[in-house]
C-alpha cells in the first residue's frame, strides 16, 4: 500500500498553482510546499517560478533544433595531402577530441573547398578550425620552436599569431539555419 506524503497547513488547491516539469519534481514540490507556508515566500516563489518558466519558454525553442554550416576554404595548395576541419563548441576548443564534428577531405586541384557541417546544434557558441595537413600526420605539423609550418585558419580574427588562439577570438554564435562562413588558410608567417 502507498504511503501518500501530508504536509501540515497546505491544502492540495495551493500545490497545484505550482506545476515544474523537471525530473526533480518531487523535490522541487516539497521545497514549494515549505515555502508557500509563509505568505512573503509564497510571493518570492511565485517570482521565481515565473523567471524558470520564462527561460525555459527561450530555451526550449532552440533545444532540439539544428541547421547547417557550410564552411568555404579558400587558398587551399593544390595535390598536397588532406584538408582538416573541425567545429568545436567552447570547452572543447583545440583539444583532440574536443570538437563536435570534424571533416577530412583530399585535397585535389583546387584552391578553394566547401565542408558542411549539419545537424549542428542552434543557439551555440562555436569555433571552427582547418588546416592543410600536407604531410599527412593528421596532425598541424610544427618547426623545432612550436611554429606551424603548414597552412592553417580559423573563425573569427586572430589577436596574436604568437599563440595558440582564444575561443573567445574565433567564437561566433550558430543561431541560423543556415550559415556559410569562409576561412582563409595562411602559413604562420602570413598571419
Amino acid at each position: 500500500m502507498g504511503h501518500k506524503p501530508r504536509f501540515p497547513d497546505v491544502k492540495d488547491s495551493e500545490c497545484s498553482k505550482f506545476v515544474i516539469h523537471t525530473p526533480q519534481t518531487i523535490k522541487l514540490n516539497y521545497l514549494i510546499i515549505t515555502i508557500i507556508s509563509k505568505p512573503m515566500n509564497a510571493l518570492i516563489l511565485a517570482l521565481l517560478m515565473f523567471g524558470l518558466s520564462f527561460g525555459q519558454t527561450e530555451n526550449s525553442a532552440t533545444e532540439n533544433e539544428t541547421g547547417t554550416i557550410t564552411v568555404v576554404i579558400k587558398n587551399i595548395e593544390p595535390n598536397k595531402g588532406e584538408l582538416r576541419a573541425a567545429v568545436y563548441p567552447r570547452d572543447g576548443f583545440l583539444k583532440s577530441s574536443g570538437h563536435l564534428e570534424d571533416r577530412i577531405l583530399e585535397v585535389k586541384d583546387e584552391t578553394t573547398r566547401t565542408i558542411v557541417f549539419e545537424n549542428v546544434p542552434l543557439g551555440e557558441e562555436y569555433a571552427i578550425a582547418a588546416y592543410q595537413d600536407k604531410d599527412l600526420s593528421k596532425k598541424l605539423s610544427q618547426n623545432a620552436i612550436g611554429v606551424p609550418n603548414e597552412p592553417y585558419g580559423f573563425t573569427g580574427k586572430l589577436d596574436s599569431k604568437w599563440r595558440k588562439p582564444n575561443f573567445e577570438e574565433c567564437a561566433f554564435v550558430f543561431d541560423q539555419k543556415e550559415m556559410t562562413i569562409n576561412i582563409e588558410l595562411k602559413y604562420w608567417r602570413q598571419h
